[in-house]
């Protein structure tokens, strides 16, 4: 009777080994050395301006979102949309941007940032998207708001961090 030998799957753990196909190493070390290079640390140092424009209740200014322009170092002049999920703003009170979207836009592209939640006036925020240039951006800061009696508007002062 003849014997056949019972094959089985296995895998062999490749950890600490050295890959001696050089044109496999040479391929996958230039694709992420060309994918680190098209990520880029996005600083977003700038300001933002607007007025909110709503309906007026009983609680203050409904305004689900609202438009701003300003600079940033990493876009230069931007446009930008703020969409808040808070939508009242209350009498002498700021905005409450947690969990906030602003995206901001210029004619080389745009960058979304999302904002966490916050007790207070700042906010901290990261780069969760972007298009055209700026398609591989990435960062956080800080969102700071506040409000310009004199000019009747808010400022949105933006500080990235560094890394």
């Amino acid at each position: 009777m003849p014997r056949t030998a019972r094959r089985t799957l296995a895998f062999e753990s490749m950890e600490g080994r050295i890959l001696l196909s050089h044109g496999m190493s040479h391929h996958h070390s230039v694709a992420m050395h060309r994918d680190r290079a098209a990520m880029t640390h996005f600083l977003l140092n700038g300001s933002l301006v607007g007025i909110p424009f709503g309906t007026v209740g009983p609680d203050g200014i409904n305004v689900s979102s609202f438009t701003l322009t300003g600079r940033t170092r990493s876009m230069g002049k931007v446009a930008a949309s703020l969409s808040m999920t808070d939508n009242v703003i209350a009498p002498g009170k700021q905005p409450d941007l947690s969990n906030a979207t602003l995206t901001l836009a210029n004619h080389r592209g745009s960058v979304q940032i999302k904002t966490a939640a916050s007790p207070g006036t700042r906010y901290i925020f990261i780069v969760t998207s972007g298009t055209g240039v700026y398609s591989s951006a990435y960062g956080s800061g800080v969102a700071a708001i506040s409000y310009n009696a004199r000019m009747h508007e808010y400022q949105i002062a933006l500080r990235s961090s560094r890394y």
